[in-house]
Formats: structure tokens, sequence, C-alpha cells
């Protein structure tokens, strides 16, 4: 890049709203850097983070709160016992499949052995977050089971 160049460049820069600007060319490296009209450094201040409560949200919060925690705690996820190859059971347990605890509803494949992957509680499968044929790793989420 010769002299006439580099000023283009630099003008250009200078007209841009862009605060820093590297360029390399092989082992050269030229880096530049400007303050933006209207950026923090120019009014007179830092950015300091906004933090601050709403009666509004608190209000609107205070309604579905117990109801969002009891669902919560109403939803048990059931994760993987160790790392192989997630499959399906026969018949498959899908969504809104009714289950009892101990039920076998998925099995992890691993060096040829099959391990069986249990219900811990009764209740209905509402998510299924892997596929059939993927891998799994020890204590990867499977299943979200609500409880009854």
């Amino acid at each position: 890049m010769d002299n006439t160049e580099m000023e283009q460049l630099v003008a250009l820069f200078k007209q841009s709203r862009v605060r820093e600007l590297t360029l390399k060319q092989g082992v050269a490296r030229i880096t530049l850097k400007q303050t933006v009209p209207g950026a923090a450094s120019e009014i007179g201040g830092e950015l300091v983070p906004y933090s601050a409560e709403s009666a509004l949200f608190d209000t609107f919060a205070s309604g579905y709160e117990a109801e969002f925690a009891s669902a919560i705690e109403k939803s048990v996820e059931v994760t993987s016992p160790l790392v192989g190859v997630f499959h399906h059971t026969r018949p498959l347990v899908g969504l809104g499949a009714k289950v009892s605890e101990g039920q076998v509803i998925a099995v992890i494949e691993a060096m040829k052995l099959n391990t069986e992957v249990t219900a811990p509680v009764a209740g209905v499968i509402t998510d299924v977050l892997i596929e059939d044929g993927m891998p799994a790793e020890y204590g990867q989420p499977l299943f979200m089971l609500k409880c009854e």
C-alpha cells in the first residue's frame, strides 16, 4: 500500500462512524482508532450499567410467579446415565405418553451393551430433547416429564 492509498484510507476512516479498524497485509498491520461523535468519552461520562425495578413488572409477575414455580416443581428432567448412543424403546415413548415410575423409556447403547433409562416418577412426557441414534453425554437431558 503506497502513501496515497494510505491517505485515502485515513480520510475515509475519519468520515465514517467506525471506532476502530485493523488492516493486515502479510506481516504488516495498521490499526486506526477514533472517537465517534456522541460517544460516552465526548459527552463527558462513562457508560454505567443501568438497573432499575419496575412496579409494572412486579405487578404483572406476582400473579404468575406462584403458577410458574409450581409448574417447574412438577417437571422432572430425565438425564442420560452414561455416555453412549440414544435409542427410543419399542413401543415408542414420545410426547404425551403416560409413563409409570420405573418404566423403561429409552436405551443408551455403549460398547454394544444397552443400559435402560427409566422414568424416575409417574407422569406424562412433555418434551423429547434428543433424536434416535444421536450421541448422548453423561447427565444430558433426554426427556422432560410432568409429574402426576
